[in-house]
């Protein structure tokens, strides 16, 4: 005769009973636990992060202010005609003029919430895309702890820093 150990009867006492059924949430303590520790990985990875978004928007201002100068290089030569990248620091613009005409203008600030800064205010190009004045210009980008800055050369060209 076959006796099944697992069922209780008066020939089988010592049966184990079934397993009871476990509950599968989670306990308010591992709930506390978890969240504390989010807490702290987030405490520390922001200030990270936070200088990683700052260093992009720098690096995309140069890029842009890099590419009015390109831009106002080749309108020089392609029309052959003085062309101005005239800088506006307290408001962050770039404005790429030629005559009368506007070619093109970027606000840093509003792109990018940088800090714009420069030695002088204008950078002009010949007919030849040489550059007309004395003196480089430096153009500075910022947002802490992030900066890139930018040459032009008495010859018009630029060199990032």
């Amino acid at each position: 005769m076959f006796i099944n150990r697992n069922i209780r009867s008066p020939s089988n006492p010592r049966a184990t009973s079934p397993p009871t059924q476990r509950s599968t949430g989670t306990t308010l303590v591992e709930l506390v636990l978890a969240l504390a520790l989010i807490g702290i990985l987030t405490t520390v990875a922001l200030p990270r992060a936070r200088a990683l978004i700052n260093g992009i928007d720098v690096r995309g201002a140069a890029n842009d202010a890099d590419a009015l100068y390109a831009t106002a290089r080749r309108h020089a030569i392609a029309h052959a005609v003085a062309t101005t990248v005239a800088i506006t620091p307290a408001t962050g613009t770039l404005t790429v003029v030629a005559g009368n005409d506007t070619i093109a203008t970027r606000s840093e600030a509003v792109a990018h919430g940088v800090t714009t800064t420069a030695s002088r205010t204008s950078t002009t190009y010949g007919p030849t895309g040489t550059g007309l004045g004395v003196s480089n210009l430096t153009l500075v980008f910022s947002k802490s702890p992030a900066v890139e800055t930018l040459t032009v050369s008495r010859l018009g060209r630029v060199r990032r820093q």
